[in-house]
């Protein structure tokens, strides 16, 4: 026993006096040091930072220097541990404590940087073109751009590598079965290796100006414009396109880009829309006084060309709601587009936009939540009633659009009143 205790006792005089190197000063000595990243690839050019731990951590010294394997692969800053990547290899940078000589490392490999994918257009969101803007812009290439006139839009998207590109991919897609089923019919679906396509893409692709073959192979920078491709779909397909473009693009080496997709949405400014902003306009609609300042009615009306008249007529059985109308000066049908300064005026009273906030607009949020709360004002003594609201849009060129809005407004002032939904204007004529 006596032994045992001797030797437990000579070991703690030695741990304790392990770490200090004078117990006169109290210096405490390193034991061991640390290298992190253990491993970690570095693209050429590019540069990281080895981060030495030196225990204990309450080391009296603990200066470091740093040292690389092989220089022509990657360099070290002996002070900073920086690591600069120099040419592709593997280098093992160490690090060395000034007090005891201790060392550990961190092995960088250097590798070919990923292709970049660049583009003016935006990769997280939706990229919306009209129409119009795709032919201006096609027009302006044909006939030479004026100066006087506006920029045409642009729809670049630029892939460059170290070395040269190996493969470069599109996949087109589209949630619009019309949409897709053009692309199809063009050529323009699926994959298209822009380095090696098949005869069909390679007729597709000329029509639609996207390089390929010769043009990508051997190249350290392609530039994709994608413009005369939206321009086919746009003479091809009537209505809106929705188009995905995927792209998949590796160097020679067989370094792939970080994959990305870019969202286009071709906007037909030539239609005219009307539709309920957040409800289906055609189905009928039931509003509740007591939450109705909560629950703004707003119509999306949408004529790119511009609107020439928004005319509106409303049907109801209701006698203050008629008495009320017609004492703004309101029978039958009325323009909000060219309602003249009479009527402009009482219809802005009851809370509906007219004149310039319409007129020559191509998008108008016809916003009618004021207009609802004067119509409960003016029928609080009849209760529930219905309307209908037939909103018929025409644009410069003489297109239109037409839809009705059916409304039961239901009266809940009596708290815990029974109430039942109203007929609409044809059930009460019958």
């Amino acid at each position: 026993m006596k032994k045992y205790l001797a030797f437990a006792a000579a070991v703690a005089v030695l741990v304790f006096t392990g770490c200090k190197d004078d117990p006169e000063t109290g210096d405490i000595s390193v034991a061991s040091v640390q290298a992190t990243p253990v491993e970690v690839e570095v693209e050429i050019g590019n540069t990281y930072t080895v981060q030495p731990s030196v225990l204990p951590a309450n080391a009296t010294n603990k200066a470091v220097s740093f040292s690389t394997s092989d220089s022509t692969i990657a360099t070290v800053d002996a002070a900073t541990g920086v690591v600069t990547a120099i040419a592709l290899g593997e280098a093992v940078i160490t690090v060395t404590t000034a007090d005891g000589g201790y060392t550990d490392t961190s092995t960088v490999t250097v590798v070919t940087p990923k292709p970049e994918i660049a583009s003016d257009l935006d990769f997280e969101d939706v990229n919306e073109f009209t129409y119009s803007e795709i032919r201006y812009a096609i027009e302006e290439r044909e006939e030479g751009e004026d100066e006087e006139e506006e920029d045409p839009v642009e729809a670049f998207v630029t892939v460059s590598t170290e070395d040269t590109v190996g493969s470069l991919k599109l996949t087109l897609t589209s949630e619009n079965a019309t949409v897709a089923a053009a692309m199809t019919q063009m050529g323009l679906t699926g994959a298209i290796d822009l380095v090696a396509p098949s005869a069909a893409q390679v007729t597709a692709l000329n029509l639609a100006g996207i390089p390929h073959g010769a043009a990508v192979t051997g190249k350290d920078e392609v530039e994709i414009d994608f413009i005369e491709m939206f321009g086919l779909l746009v003479e091809a397909i009537p209505g809106n396109v929705d188009l995905a473009i995927a792209f998949d693009v590796a160097d020679v080496n067989e370094f792939k880009a970080d994959p990305v997709t870019l969202s286009v949405l071709l906007v037909d400014d030539s239609m005219v829309t009307i539709a309920g902003d957040g409800f289906d306009i055609a189905e009928t609609m039931e509003i509740v006084e007591s939450e109705s300042a909560d629950a703004p009615v707003v119509i999306d009306v949408y004529a790119g060309q511009g609107i020439e008249n928004f005319f509106i007529t409303i049907d109801t059985a209701s006698v203050a709601f008629n008495g009320t109308l017609a004492f703004a000066g309101i029978t039958g049908e009325f323009d909000l587009a060219n309602p003249g300064d009479e009527l402009g005026a009482k219809l802005t009273a009851i809370g509906l936009p007219n004149g310039d906030a319409i007129k020559g607009m191509s998008a108008v949020p016809f916003d009618i939540t004021e207009f609802i709360a004067m119509i409960f004002a003016a029928t609080e003594e009849e209760g529930d009633i219905a309307a209908e609201f037939t909103i018929k849009v025409v644009d410069t060129t003489e297109k239109s659009a037409e839809a009705t809005l059916a409304i039961n407004f239901v009266d809940d002032a009596e708290p815990g009143a029974e109430t039942e939904t109203p007929e609409t204007p044809e059930e009460e004529a019958e």
